[in-house]
This record gives C-alpha cells, structure tokens and sequence, in this order.
C-alpha cells in the first residue's frame, strides 16, 4: 500500500496501469523503454505494416547474442548484433515503430547461419537488424509462410517440411527458445 491506496501486486505505482511495476515503467524509464516494448508496427519499405509482438527479455535476465526466440506472432526475423550476419543489406532509412511511440532504425537486412540442436547448419534468410532490441528474433509466421508446419506437444515447438525437422524450440518460462546456436564469422571460417 502506497498511501492510502491501495495498489495490486501487478499494478505500477507511478503511471497506475497493470502488467508492470514502478521500475518497469515505461513512462518513468523513457529511454529504456524500446527494450520492454513487446508491440512493434512496421513503418519502413515493407509492403505490410501489421503489428507483431516481440517476447524480450525482463531486465536482470541473461541474454545470449546465440540465443533465438520463436515468435508465432512476429511478421519478421529479427537480429540486433550485425556480427552474426553472414550476409547483409544495408537498407537506407526504415523505421520501426514501438507499441509505445518511440521509433528504432531498421538498418539492414541479411542472412544467419544457425546451428541446430543435431548440429545441421541451416541459414535463416530475410532477417532483419535493428540494433535497439534486445532479442534475436525467430519469426514463426514467416517459416509457415515457406511452407513450414508448426507442432507442439510437452513443451517443444517443431518446424518441419514433411517428416524432416527443420528447427525445434523448447520451452522456458512459457517462451519457445530455439534449440541451436548462431554460427559466428569468426567459428565459421577455417
């Protein structure tokens, strides 16, 4: 209780809304806020500008540049370190605007290269870097989109083309991480 009011325990005491705490306030934490944004809408060259939510990591959590995020409602693949792009676009003046009004730069776009749980490399294509977020972002709509199918069951999330499993996530803290690892220029050469 702050007061005289009374407040719930997933209440901010600062801007009074839900779903977060005072120092989670995006209003209060202005610039840090394009790190806890979890809606973003496409404003760049894009055909589309639909709205796709991204699962960011809290703050105080670990967060591994070789990590990936399966995202079922994100229209993109999304990568924030330009080392880990094994090929690359730059693309001059797209923008991306967060849920809350704050903008962040789509540089460029290019392809990863991802090791996957059996050790098959795999490339993932058309990702998009922007700088700002803080996660690597796997974009499940957009595998469906290659005619990839989507089964989940006992807390892993498959991708597969017929009877092949392409990519597999398992589940932690009810977000699908993908279980691989971005292959870097640097282990990838010799």
């Amino acid at each position: 209780m702050v007061g005289n009011r009374k407040f719930e325990k997933d209440q901010c005491t600062f801007c009074k809304e839900k779903r977060h705490w005072k120092s989670d306030c995006p209003k209060l934490n202005k610039s840090e806020s394009r790190s806890k944004a979890n809606v973003v809408k496409s404003d760049g060259n894009d055909s589309d500008s639909s709205y796709f939510s991204l699962s960011i990591t809290p703050l105080g959590c670990h967060s591994d540049a070789s990590e990936w995020v399966l995202e079922s409602s994100s229209s993109y693949h999304i990568c924030p370190r330009r080392e880990l792009f094994a090929s690359f676009e730059e693309l001059d003046g797209g923008l991306m605007s967060m849920g809350d009004g704050n903008t962040c730069q789509l540089v460029g776009k290019g392809t990863v290269r991802i090791r996957m749980y059996d050790e098959t490399l795999r490339e993932l294509k058309e990702v998009r870097y922007i700088p700002t977020m803080t996660k690597n972002i796997i974009s499940v709509g957009a595998l469906e989109a290659e005619d990839l199918r989507r089964t989940l069951g006992e807390g892993i999330l498959n991708m597969s083309s017929g009877s092949l499993i392409v990519l597999k996530g398992i589940r932690r803290n009810n977000v699908y991480y993908l279980m691989g690892s971005t292959v870097t220029r640097l282990a990838s050469s010799g």
